[in-house]
């Protein structure tokens, strides 16, 4: 539905791609007949290839038209958005109002006007900071996302964060600045020591703020285990049952909460009835149990939490955590080698999380006879300061496996994480069978994305 964004914001990720990574095209002007030629093929139950390139939803002047071309075919489903906020005007978020549910996830950066033109380029800077307000008013619900780049100061980084807040942002994600080797960065930094002012100043504003504030990469500066509360949304069953920040999740519906990405599951579940669950938790030492009751069914209105017109499927009831380690995913590893033992077995992770995946093999009961060594992968071929395995390229993961083997020989099995990956292929397109064909050990690719990332 989208066209191409007209700003040129100083972090902006296609900046730092390679012309061979496909996501960094610029998408086409989207007209209603287009929208409505992929509704009839969609609803005919044809689903044909997307244009999957990356623009601007609001600087498309057919916006609302497309929308209410995809309504048509699809009355109840929701729309995400990701946006700028750019040419979100008043008139256009009263027209979302009316075409429920939608969500926004907006990309506001600044709440300072001579900001937002400075390190957005945005020659109306006023409509998107303005539009914030809009939401809340029309009720629509947005989160809203900073990304903290240097340019920023550690000020109007808070007072944009209290900004969203005032007007019931659902969530605020602080993405911690990055950039590849082919970014023109104009100002170098310390990356640790900057992402770790940055989280520092999330958490003390966590103590003020009614809304969930988290960062990305959600791995640094936090446990990938541990089930603690982030936040709880306004409205929603876990704020009406006084759960708070901080609390500890011992066990949900009577089954004991082992790890982090596990509670995600039991609070989403669709085995249980889907309108309570029974929470025990650790507050600060004491044991307390909440009961969390999600009230009415579309037409119940609880925003920002689930508006009128939305359903509550996934919300979790308003409980915000981060994103864990899918332990489950050791399942996949488990079974292979108890199929087949193997003597030694490379488990390839990222640079960021190599100390948190060591950690959970030295708590963990051993996945077989053998031993499993686990090391990191460095993003090589995106360099800067990315490290993170959503990024690794098959190239990076070959060069990792040639280091560990002069080391420490050639292993019986080699676990690489599927995020890299996509219909076998990694982000400029190489196959997983560079990978294969690299070594003589055995490769699995694991079918889940996220224990490695």
């Amino acid at each position: 539905m989208s066209t191409r964004c007209p700003l040129h914001c100083d972090f902006c990720y296609h900046l730092g791609n390679p012309p061979e990574v496909i996501t960094g095209r610029i998408a086409s002007l989207k007209t209603p007949h287009m929208v409505r030629e992929l509704c009839r093929q969609i609803a005919a139950g044809n689903y044909p290839a997307f244009d999957d390139r990356v623009g601007e939803y609001f600087a498309n002047p057919h916006i609302l038209d497309n929308i209410r071309v995809f309504r048509e075919y699809f009355p109840d489903d929701q729309i995400d958005f990701t946006t700028s906020g750019f040419g979100l005007t008043e008139d256009r978020v009263a027209a979302l109002a009316t075409l429920q549910p939608v969500f926004l996830q907006v990309s506001l950066n600044t709440a300072d006007a001579a900001t937002r033109r400075r390190i957005m380029k945005d020659p109306m800077p006023e409509v998107a900071i303005a539009a914030i307000r809009h939401l809340c008013d029309y009720r629509v619900p947005f989160s809203g996302t900073i990304v903290a780049w240097p340019g920023l100061e550690l000020d109007d980084i808070a007072n944009t964060i209290r900004y969203l807040d005032a007007h019931q942002a659902v969530s605020i994600k602080i993405n911690l600045p990055s950039y590849t080797r082919f970014f023109p960065i104009s100002e170098d930094f310390d990356t640790f020591e900057t992402w770790s002012r940055l989280t520092e100043l999330v958490r003390g504003l966590r103590r003020e703020v009614a809304t969930p504030v988290t960062w990305e990469p959600y791995f640094f500066d936090a446990s990938p285990f541990d089930a603690v509360v982030v936040g709880v949304v306004r409205n929603s069953p876990a704020a009406r049952a006084g759960l708070r920040p901080g609390d500890r999740l011992l066990e949900i519906d009577g089954e004991t909460v082992v790890f982090l990405e596990q509670a995600r599951r039991l609070l989403i579940r669709r085995d249980l009835a889907d309108d309570r669950r029974r929470l025990t938790v650790d507050r600060d030492g004491c044991v307390v149990s909440v009961d969390l009751v999600e009230e009415g069914g579309r037409d119940h209105d609880d925003y920002p939490h689930k508006p009128r017109g939305h359903s509550a499927v996934g919300r979790m009831f308003g409980v915000f955590l981060h994103q864990g380690l899918d332990l489950f995913a050791l399942g996949q590893v488990r079974r292979r080698l108890a199929e087949r033992p193997a003597g030694r077995t490379l488990l390839l992770t990222s640079t960021l999380l190599a100390p948190q995946v060591e950690a959970l093999f030295a708590m963990a009961a051993p996945l077989g006879p053998g031993e499993v060594t686990v090391s990191a992968a460095p993003n090589r071929y995106f360099g800067g300061n990315v490290m993170i395995g959503d990024l690794l390229v098959a190239s990076d993961i070959v060069e990792a496996i040639r280091l560990d083997e002069a080391a420490h020989g050639t292993p019986d099995l080699i676990v690489v994480p599927g995020s890299s990956f996509n219909d076998g292929r990694d982000l400029v397109g190489a196959p997983t069978s560079d990978i294969v064909t690299a070594t003589s050990a055995e490769v699995m690719i694991l079918s889940n994305a996220r224990i490695l990332v």
